[in-house]
């Protein structure tokens, strides 16, 4: 890679919001596609990326994709800040996935997932024992929070800020404060008051708890009331809560952009929220009311 280019790129990647991760991936990208064509980065054409893109025709569509967002993402900036007359990117549209290469639809209804909730705390009874109050906030957490497993296990008690959760780094993302609706709120200030955790939030002696205790519990609660995930799997598991959680946002109406904010994970939308039945109707009814 030239100077001027490695230059380019730098002032592109100081002034972006990528993650560590994201940006060595992207310079992954970049450094192959400067090599293929043997160009100044501003020299780049939409045909010289086709090319490229050919010449990788036997990875994976995935991978191929990602290559076009970066490459998306750079030139975006570029033609914002006038490096270059027009985006070569803009015209060029990422391949279609194969049915085996897509993440799974895996969701619960919203009803459902309240019936989870508060599965551990029934019978209904004065005085539960701790552990129950610890599973029922363990599921509020995954479902009302739309946190991946291994940030829930790793959130100390000083991650609990009132009405946000500070989540920190997780796979290759950048950390990040999460709004909590009102009701995890006080679940959490409950669960803290009767349990006294230190440490770790859902620890014991200074131990955070397994990924796998937390996927067991999960799978035991829906178990034990006969609920099943909506989509090509049915055992309900963490991840079927992150996934509710987005399909349940966005059929609420959230934004694509807020959503991506809450997740950690800008194309959260496209990987996590499915639509759901109802969801559907209501836009092909739509055309009735235009």
């Amino acid at each position: 890679m030239d100077i001027q280019s490695t230059y380019i790129l730098d002032q592109y990647f100081l002034v972006s919001d990528l993650s560590p991760n994201t940006k060595k991936l992207y310079r992954q990208s970049f450094k192959l596609l400067l090599a293929f064509a043997k160009k100044d980065i501003l020299e780049i054409t939409s045909e010289d990326i086709a090319r490229f893109r050919e010449s990788r025709a036997h990875l994976k569509r995935t991978t191929l994709n990602k290559d076009l967002m970066a490459f998306s993402s750079f030139f975006s900036w570029a033609e914002k800040e006038n490096l270059v007359n027009a985006n070569p990117v803009a015209r060029i549209k990422k391949y279609r996935l194969k049915k085996s290469e897509r993440i799974r639809e895996n969701y619960v209804s919203h009803e459902d997932a309240l019936k989870l909730i508060e599965e551990p705390l029934c019978p209904k009874i004065k005085e539960p024992r701790k552990i129950q109050v610890r599973d029922h906030a363990i599921l509020a957490t995954l479902y009302f929070g739309g946190l991946r497993v291994s940030e829930l296990c790793n959130l100390r008690v000083s991650d609990f800020r009132g009405t946000l959760l500070y989540v920190e780094e997780s796979k290759g993302h950048k950390s990040r404060l999460v709004e909590i609706p009102a009701i995890l709120q006080e679940i959490i200030k409950w669960y803290i008051q009767k349990c006294r955790p230190e440490g770790f939030l859902f620890g014991k002696g200074g131990k955070k708890i397994s990924t796998n205790a937390v996927r067991d519990l999960v799978k035991k609660y829906a178990i034990r009331l006969g609920i099943q995930a909506i989509g090509d799997k049915t055992t309900v598991t963490p991840v079927t809560l992150r996934h509710s959680y987005a399909t349940h946002l966005i059929a609420l109406g959230v934004s694509e952009l807020v959503l991506g904010e809450l997740m950690g994970n800008p194309t959260a939308v496209y990987r996590y929220a499915h639509p759901t039945q109802e969801a559907k109707r209501r836009a092909v009814n739509l055309m009735e009311e235009s």
